[in-house]
């Protein structure tokens, strides 16, 4: 496992046998059959979410959108400078966002679709591309819009997240309590409603004839369509924050453990996974013969074989401090990794804490 410290994305893609994620500034592309890193993409600045395709589709936290070829070269570029997206959602070429006060279209342009000053907090926005509708969840229910501008219907439902059906019939809410609520996307009608996940549900997906739902519980829950019952995925080892399918495997993101993991849908066991997806920050790494030395997560530093991806070895740096010429309620001190560099043969570390600065030094072996 190799741990840079910084959370993998909350987006997957499966597309071709490949799945791509992100994490930082870097889109990742991993083989599906054995879930090892093909290939890792640079887009200069912090992802906030993407899409495939055909092409790489990105827009970053400062409002860039970028389009990627698969192979990794830049093909578009757009600057929005002074415009901040939320609740972005993707449709063929380009991204539909909210920019605080507008439903904006996002690409080499920025394009006016529909004015939402009169709405309260959005939450969530999904387009159906076939029946060219809008449709903006806020805080106090779902709202339906046509081509003119026109609000067609409007369901009572606060919602956290929305995901349409491949026919894009039927839509699959979800509630802040973890309640799931399907709808029939053309009448409104409840189709069926249930009540599993104990906190906000953050991905669903339909596959087949089936609907799946993952949160923090670590658990996917399996809602068959034709049938009203469900299954269970057992826990996977942490909240689920992006969930895709591909065959007959589920694909999710795990958060904490940052790993990405296949479930077999026919019971197969041990399907490759891959784990220790990070971002590494130009400012926060050094190399020394032939090694590369970075910050890793709780307070640790990584020696890694720069080619193949190893972790060789792992220094632990934060340490609990006691401090005895201080009062009771301030003896605990925590030091955690200021800067770091390399000096003939030793790693020298600043440390960094609300009490004092320390430096130690550790000599590094051949």
């Amino acid at each position: 496992m190799i741990n840079f410290g910084d959370q993998v994305g909350h987006k997957l893609f499966c597309y071709d046998s490949v799945v791509y994620t992100y994490s930082g500034e870097d889109l990742l592309i991993l083989e599906k059959d054995t879930m090892k890193l093909n290939s890792r993409i640079n887009v200069g600045a912090q992802i906030q979410t993407f899409a495939v395709n055909g092409d790489i589709f990105v827009l970053t936290c400062n409002s860039q959108f970028l389009v990627y070829s698969v192979d990794g070269k830049q093909l578009q570029s757009k600057h929005h400078k002074g415009k901040v997206f939320q609740h972005v959602c993707f449709h063929n070429d380009h991204f539909i966002a909210h920019d605080g006060n507008n439903i904006v279209r996002v690409g080499t342009t920025c394009s006016k679709i529909y004015d939402t000053q009169s709405f309260t907090k959005i939450n969530y926005i999904q387009y159906s591309g076939y029946k060219e509708q809008l449709i903006i969840a806020d805080d106090k229910q779902i709202h339906v819009i046509g081509n003119e501008d026109k609000i067609l219907r409007e369901f009572g439902l606060a919602v956290t997240i929305m995901q349409l059906d491949d026919d894009q019939d039927l839509l699959a809410c979800g509630l802040s309590n973890g309640q799931l609520i399907l709808l029939q996307f053309s009448t409104g009608i409840i189709v069926q409603q249930d009540h599993w996940h104990a906190h906000q549900i953050n991905a669903l997906l339909f596959a087949g004839a089936s609907l799946y739902s993952a949160g923090q519980e670590g658990v996917i829950v399996q809602w068959h369509l034709r049938v009203a019952r469900k299954a269970f995925f057992p826990r996977q080892g942490g909240e689920i924050v992006a969930m895709c399918s591909n065959d007959d495997n589920l694909i999710i993101n795990i958060k904490g453990i940052n790993q990405i993991k296949q479930i077999s849908l026919m019971g197969q066991n041990k399907l490759p996974y891959f784990q220790g997806i990070h971002h590494v920050y130009p400012n926060s790494f050094i190399t020394y013969q032939n090694k590369l030395i970075t910050q890793g997560a709780n307070g640790t530093l990584q020696v890694i074989h720069p080619n193949q991806g190893t972790l060789l070895h792992i220094i632990p740096i934060q340490q609990r401090n006691y401090v005895s010429d201080i009062e009771d309620s301030y003896k605990r001190d925590r030091t955690t990794i200021n800067k770091f560099a390399m000096l003939d043969r030793f790693l020298i570390v600043v440390l960094s804490s609300e009490l004092k600065q320390t430096r130690l030094s550790y000599r590094l072996g051949q």
